[in-house]
């Protein structure tokens, strides 16, 4: 039976209180119950596993009423979405820790807004968070919101439905279509975008095309006219987010390819490469290098080559030993990929060599700091060394059984089905992989004996 809003609300205080005044207990016991002493959000329990509690804040929503369905992290922003159609924005940690001095900058954790878009029901996918816009898509229409307002900036009825997150990149928006297709807006439909060497609609390229060199270019510098939404082919249906490569942008595709397209002083080149299998999950993407993993065991770096010969090119590849369910994530130089059942594999993302191989299976939230933070079969939340995969902590989540999973940044986020939200931040940072042994010195060559003439000589002598 469901609680009123004002009853919830005191629900929502209690706990709270729980967590203030709570034993600190690092194990609630074989029943790991509703209550959160005991959880990560103790500040006590926190401070004793390394982490430091940032933030805590209510979704402001009737969970008697509504589901909570997506708890989206972006630089300065955590994005709730709630299933009657609301959206919720809480500031939170700049990826630049220099910007959170900014003056007239919101409280960390603090609502910024709370608002309806479109009606309850229909399919919804992540909001996608940009350096001016949130961007949501909700059955068949779209909105570009405001960031640090809320105002609606633009709204539009697509026509077709979402094939993923949509998002803000550079001067435009770019809107995964079901079925393929990436439909491509500008920023604002009231001016022109700022930069005209921002990435359009290259075309495909044609078959035989050399495999990692530039496909294809736009026909001409961009006018008013390329300022329309525009739909471009995708290279197969677009299954995980458009992000940010270079100064353009990529993608992968469910056939397996990895495409980017990246600005010219007058229009755009195309790149495509080959994963030759699906990625399992969003590929990381950390300046011009994306780390993918793959359906069929395939862990790599693809590096886009800016200078000269401009492309994608493999920077190193490694065939896992046990087939990949979610990541990469990225700690300092380690890259952790999830094996499923088989456990969790840790490797430099410098050059793929493996640093350490874990048993402990789950699913992957974070990396925070020299910790690995995942939900183990049990349903605990644990804590693996970033530098060995030893297990060090297993908690009891208590009501935090809404599981969101940060690559972002390197905040634990925990959210709790009727909305309450926990930011813990890393008190300790990443400790660097072990260096190999230095190789042995050769053994300094040991002086010849003189021949037995000359050595009776310096006897005699």
């Amino acid at each position: 039976m469901g609680m009123t809003t004002r009853v919830r609300g005191v629900w929502a205080a209690a706990m709270l209180a729980g967590v203030l005044t709570g034993s600190g207990r690092a194990d609630c016991g074989a029943g790991c119950g509703g209550g959160l002493s005991g959880t990560p959000a103790d500040a006590f329990v926190a401070e004793r596993i390394g982490l430091a509690r940032e933030w805590v804040a209510q979704i402001p929503f009737d969970s008697a009423r509504a589901d909570l369905e997506h708890v989206v992290v972006g630089d300065g922003l955590v994005v709730a979405q709630t299933d009657d159609g609301r959206v919720h924005a809480f500031a939170a940690a700049p990826f630049d820790a220099a910007a959170a001095a900014r003056p007239g900058a919101a409280a960390i954790g603090s609502l910024l807004w709370s608002r309806q878009f479109g009606a309850a029901g229909g399919p919804t996918t992540p909001a996608g968070i940009g350096p001016r816009l949130v961007t949501v898509a909700r059955d068949l229409e779209l909105f570009a919101i405001d960031r640090e307002t809320g105002a609606t900036r633009w709204q539009q009825r697509t026509g077709r439905l979402p094939g993923g997150s949509v998002v803000e990149i550079g001067d435009w928006v770019y809107e995964p279509l079901s079925g393929g297709g990436i439909r491509r807006l500008t920023f604002d439909p009231l001016q022109p975008t700022a930069d005209p060497s921002a990435p359009v609609a290259a075309q495909r390229p044609k078959p035989g095309a050399k495999k990692g060199a530039a496909k294809a270019k736009a026909d001409a510098k961009p006018t008013a006219e390329s300022l329309r939404p525009r739909t471009f082919d995708s290279a197969g249906r677009v299954e995980r987010p458009v992000q940010a490569l270079g100064k353009g942008l990529a993608w992968t595709t469910a056939n397996g390819v990895l495409v980017t397209l990246q600005p010219t002083e007058t229009d755009s080149d195309r790149f495509e490469f080959a994963l030759n299998s699906p990625a399992v999950d969003a590929p990381l993407t950390r300046g011009n290098s994306v780390f993918a993993a793959t359906t069929a065991a395939d862990l790599a770096r693809i590096d886009f080559i800016a200078a000269g010969t401009r492309g994608l090119r493999t920077g190193w590849h490694v065939v896992l030993d046990a087939a990949p369910d979610a990541g990469p994530f990225l700690g300092g130089d380690t890259l952790v990929v999830s094996l499923g059942e088989s456990g969790m594999a840790a490797f430099s993302a410098e050059t793929g060599s493996p640093l350490w191989r874990s048993p402990v299976a789950g699913r992957v939230l974070a990396v925070t700091g020299d910790r690995i933070w995942i939900i183990d079969r049990t349903g605990r939340l644990a804590g693996l060394d970033l530098a060995t995969g030893e297990r060090r902590e297993r908690l009891c989540l208590g009501g935090f059984s809404f599981p969101v999973v940060n690559a972002a940044s390197d905040r634990l986020i925990l959210a709790s089905p009727d909305g309450l939200l926990v930011s813990l931040a890393p008190r300790r940072p990443a400790t660097p992989p072990a260096a190999p042994p230095p190789a042995p010195r050769p053994a300094s060559p040991q002086p010849a004996e003189p021949p037995a003439a000359e050595a009776d000589a310096a006897t005699d002598t």
